[in-house]
């Protein structure tokens, strides 16, 4: 299932408006784009930078034969 990004931040806003807390009904999550935050200007990188974690990626496995 895709959303409209843009169309729930719609949705979300007029939730705020009506005195709602959107955390009652949806879970969010905000993205940065690694790409993104090694271009920004130092001072906005420490702003981020608490909040930045770096995980290891997923194992790669190859399989050989040995011959004996």
């Amino acid at each position: 299932m895709e959303w409209d990004q843009s169309r729930l931040i719609t949705a979300l806003d007029v939730l705020r408006g009506c005195g709602e807390d959107p955390a009652d009904y949806v879970a969010t999550e905000i993205r940065i784009a690694e790409g993104r935050f090694t271009a920004w200007p130092p001072k906005l990188q420490a702003l981020f930078a608490p909040a930045r974690s770096v995980a290891t990626g997923r194992p790669t496995y190859a399989l050989r034969r040995i011959d004996a």
